[in-house]
């Protein structure tokens, strides 16, 4: 009996317990009104098509969540995820959610619109906050149709896909014309944030930073920079919400920035000449962003097979791709190429934060201006060969930069290409004219890091910074390893120029062979390699490289004897001696550069058989190949 109670009694308090913990899972984890809210958005609505009490339910209980929400809380009830008003598997459910949605987007409307029109400073503000937190990323509703002038469908569809966030984009505007400052400075900042419509953000901002105090340029200047922050995030699609910025939209933000933000440039408050600074690099690098990387290149077709009907269907697709992409991009081009004298004169500024700035705005310009070029390069060339039926009557079109050139009609249906469509790049000169000022400060500012940064501004350029190649010859000798590694490698991507400079290049980059960083010697080896035959002056250096150091040392030593050529015949007994090397990666590289010296390496045949049983397979195919190459006299 007292065992049978005891079974009893347990059960009980078994079954208290679970239920308390089943009333504990099914209630809201923290008990606020917005969790209460999520908890009704999850339950579940079974067949809603048969079944309408479910959906009344639905209805009826959101509406009573709805009802017990505080205005502080309306923001983040309106972001959850849970909402399934875009669900196209069942409309009922999606129609419910979309009008009580809908009205909680209303009700915040309207109390922030109310707080900035009507409120007081301290509701103006507090308004101005909750509109920055909305930021870009909350998904809108309705288009709102109470902010003066009629929309269009096309402007309403902008609206929507730009976000909760953009629809107070009007709110904000009118706020940049308070009485009071703080408002003013705070609104410019949260029109950062909001992703709004470019052309009303930047009319307003742009009044402000030409006719406020220092610390509402200051917020005119962030805020400039912030609308194209929030395209690049978005561009980025890491939050998956709705809200996108398509390629229209990041044109139009960009150019509208680079336009009011280079009135800021010359601003006597240096704290507003660096926050447009900002504004203008984000804007370059916004840029980059709209010109994806290049999907074709030189090997397709194949050079010397004749390409196929769809082949030439496809490559005249891709280059009226690019040419779009082109035309999108030019206008920014200009209007960044018109800033480029003022940011030449931040270079000169006395704050060292605003010289680099200035500096990195120019490298991401240059980056932008070679990111187009190679997108143009990377149309394919298409030469029809001559005698060609479809070739007669017809002389072949170029666009330049090694593009398309379509001679003879095809069955692609081609309307007329626009003049030189290719040949056009506005920015380009202007970043030429900015050379001579990054020179100096490659070499005399006090600063390494403003020296660092120049350097890195002028590396984009590659080929087309030869006239400053000798000054940058001078930072070879630099105190910093920094700027001496940087050095390095921008003379090895500007290559050879001609024989006075390569008799000037040569000898420095040889002098960091012996450089105590590593890094600096990679790269002056690496440099070297980029001169080919015309380092030859460097074999005897890079002959001692080989024999010791480091095996990354060793291995690119080898690669740059062997882009020497036949001058770097004298290597050749320090390349046999390699082959003994303990680093596999350099015993390999040590057979093939000797593979590519063919009879001239006959000497080093007796460690090439030797290294034919070396145990590692890449190393004996690779002495397999140079003893061959070796006795057929390639």
């Amino acid at each position: 009996m007292i065992r049978r109670v005891r079974q009893m009694w347990m059960i009980a308090a078994l079954a208290a317990v679970l239920a308390w913990l089943h009333a504990a899972l099914a209630a809201p984890q923290y008990g606020d009104a917005v969790d209460e809210l999520k908890a009704a958005l999850r339950v579940p609505v079974r067949d809603s098509a048969n079944n309408p009490e479910e959906l009344k339910f639905r209805r009826a209980n959101l509406e009573k969540r709805l009802k017990a929400l505080k205005v502080g809380e309306l923001r983040r009830a309106i972001a959850l995820q849970e909402w399934r008003d875009l669900d196209t598997s069942d409309p009922g459910v999606a129609n419910i959610d979309s009008r009580i949605r809908q009205q909680l987007i209303n009700r915040l409307t309207s109390v922030l619109s109310d707080a900035i029109t009507k409120g007081s400073t301290a509701a103006k503000l507090a308004a101005i906050t909750e509109i920055a937190e909305i930021g870009y990323s909350i998904r809108s509703g309705e288009a709102r149709t109470d902010v003066g002038e009629k929309r269009t469908p096309e402007q309403a569809a902008r609206e929507l896909r730009g976000g909760l966030g953009r629809q107070f984009g009007p709110e904000l505007a009118l706020a940049m014309r308070d009485p009071s400052p703080l408002v003013r400075a705070a609104a410019a900042r949260a029109m950062g944030k909001i992703n709004p419509e470019p052309k009303l953000a930047t009319q307003a901002l742009g009044e402000l930073l030409t006719s406020g105090d220092a610390p509402e340029r200051l917020a005119a200047g962030e805020g400039l920079a912030g609308m194209v922050q929030t395209m690049l995030l978005l561009n980025k699609g890491t939050r998956n919400t709705g809200v996108e910025a398509t390629p229209e939209d990041m044109a139009q933000v960009n150019l509208s920035v680079v336009t009011v933000g280079g009135k800021g440039l010359s601003d006597a408050d240096p704290a507003v000449r660096q926050a447009c600074l900002e504004a203008v690099r984000w804007s370059a690098m916004l840029v980059i962003a709209l010109v994806p990387d290049a999907q074709r290149g030189p090997e397709f077709p194949p050079p010397g097979r004749k390409p196929t009907e769809e082949e030439l269907k496809e490559i005249e697709a891709y280059r009226r791709a690019v040419e779009a992409e082109r035309r999108t991009v030019l206008p920014i081009f200009r209007a960044l190429n018109a800033q480029v004298p003022a940011i030449v004169r931040q270079l000169s500024d006395p704050r060292m934060d605003i010289r680099i700035l200035a500096a990195h705005a120019l490298e991401q310009m240059a980056v932008a201006e070679q990111a187009l070029t190679r997108k143009a390069e990377s149309v394919p060339q298409v030469d029809r060969p001559k005698g060609d039926a479809r070739q007669r009557g017809r002389e072949p079109r170029s666009h330049g930069h090694g593009v398309v050139q379509v001679s003879a009609p095809v069955t692609v249906a081609q309307a007329e290409k626009p003049k030189d469509a290719f040949a056009d790049d506005p920015l380009r000169q202007g970043l030429l004219d900015a050379l001579p000022a990054l020179a100096v400060r490659a070499v005399r500012d006090p600063s390494a890091r403003v020296r660092l940064a120049a350097i890195d501004a002028i590396e984009p350029l590659g080929p087309q910074a030869a006239p400053v190649v000798l000054t940058l010859v001078r930072a070879t000798t630099d105190p910093s390893l920094f700027v001496r590694w940087a050095s390095a490698r921008v003379i090895g991507k500007i290559g050879v120029v001609d024989d006075e400079v390569t008799a000037a290049t040569v000898p420095a980059l040889v002098r960091l062979l012996c450089d105590p960083d590593l890094d600096v010697e990679l790269a002056a080896i690496n440099a070297l390699a980029q001169y080919g035959a015309a380092a030859a002056g460097a074999v005897p250096a890079l002959t001692q490289a080989v024999n010791g150091g480091d095996a990354e040392r060793r291995t690119t030593a080898i690669h740059a004897l062997q882009s020497i050529g036949n001058d770097a015949e004298p290597a050749i007994p320090a390349l046999a001696l390699a082959l003994g090397y303990d680093d596999t990666r350099v015993r390999k590289a040590a057979a093939e550069a000797l593979g590519q010296f063919g009879t001239l390496a006959k000497a080093a045949i007796p460690a090439l058989e030797k290294a034919i049983k070396d145990f590692d397979p890449e190393v004996r195919k690779a002495a397999g190949d140079a003893l061959l190459a070796i006795s057929l006299g390639d």
